[in-house]
């Protein structure tokens, strides 16, 4: 069987670390594929946390509050925190800096395959692996700079 490009890259991306192929090709179906035109507003800063999108093409910005904190390519993932909590909000805003190519899983769809065991562990070990780097860069940036 010919496997899809966008599969291949899905299978290499930090989310899958560790993941075997049958246990990569499982989770890429869980996910809905969209293309997007550049522009689009994947969510909005205080918008509920509801999905998980993963780069698979182009490049997404990420602004608070009207100032770009960076941008993230092929590979990279946001929204994790939307798949483990309904009191979430967004902490930014992420809008397509090029026609992007995302998959996205929905919370609900997230949590009804971990009940269901169809989630591996390692991938929720990844996603927190994700979100404590995220959390460790933040805290940095909120750190009172030492005087030399």
């Amino acid at each position: 069987m010919i496997k899809s490009p966008l599969l291949i890259w899905f299978a290499q991306s930090p989310l899958c670390a560790g993941l075997s192929e049958d246990e990569s090709d499982a989770l890429y179906a869980l996910f809905e594929e969209q293309t997007l035109p550049i522009h689009t507003v994947l969510y909005r800063e205080g918008e509920p946390a509801d999905a998980l999108y993963v780069v698979l093409e182009g490049r997404v910005e990420v602004q608070r509050a009207g100032v770009t904190l960076g941008e993230v390519g092929p590979g990279g993932s946001v929204g994790e925190m939307g798949l483990f909590s309904h009191a979430t909000q967004r902490s930014a805003t992420v809008e397509c800096a090029t026609s992007t190519t995302v998959l996205r899983i929905s919370r609900d769809a997230f949590q009804q395959a971990l009940r269901e065991r169809r989630v591996p562990a390692l991938l929720v070990a990844n996603l927190a692996q994700q979100l404590a780097e995220r959390l460790s860069l933040a805290n940095a940036r909120l750190a009172p700079k030492k005087a030399a």
